[in-house]
């Protein structure tokens, strides 16, 4: 009987207290929900949570290892270096770039290839197409190249596939490309806008 009885009296303190508890809650309840509010506005009133983007023009890097067969048909590998103007859009997430650059093979034969082209990077991920026009001063082809690949931020790795939908038969050597190596990295020249 004794363990009843202190049982009772335990249960009348503790519904005395939960109703003094339930009280307290309802009341400041409404002090609680401003003070969250308040805290909001605070927060989205404060920039540091805002995403960072910005526009810029970049000078754009890049070489290249572009598989081939010579004119006796042999397989080779042909390198070239890139240099160009692009135009660029910077997220916390993401880049997109696209203009115009060159690629020179400075090899015992020398091509010199006129590209526009552009690509984006989203996260690891980067997807790009290009036009160019390749010649060595006599004879010229034109290839499209779609382009995917591993890039983050102003950096990108990437492979290609060369399509020769115009192409001079006397120009036999560009006409059998078809993989390409890339990589390309963009420095920014100048800001123009960042928001």
């Amino acid at each position: 009987m004794p363990q009843l009885l202190k049982a009772g009296i335990v249960m009348y303190y503790f519904m005395r207290h939960l109703k003094f508890g339930i009280l307290v809650a309802v009341l400041t309840f409404k002090f609680i929900c401003f003070a969250q509010v308040d805290t909001l506005k605070k927060s989205l009133s404060n920039n540091s949570y805002r995403h960072h983007r910005e526009k810029s023009s970049s000078i754009l890097l890049g070489i290249h290892l572009q598989e081939t067969k010579n004119k006796s048909g042999n397989d080779y590998k042909r390198k070239y270096v890139e240099a160009g103007l692009h135009k660029s859009i910077l997220t916390d997430y993401a880049v997109f770039t696209h203009g115009l650059s060159v690629e020179v093979s400075p090899e015992k034969q020398t091509l010199v290839g006129l590209k526009y082209g552009g690509w984006a990077n989203y996260t690891f991920v980067s997807l790009g197409l290009s036009g160019i026009y390749y010649t060595d001063f006599q004879y010229g082809s034109f290839i499209i190249r779609p382009e995917f690949g591993l890039g983050v931020n102003r950096f990108r790795i990437a492979v290609g596939y060369n399509i020769s939908p115009f192409s001079s038969e006397q120009f036999s050597e560009l006409k059998e490309i078809k993989g390409q190596f890339i990589l390309n990295v963009f420095l920014r020249r100048k800001l123009i806008k960042r928001d």
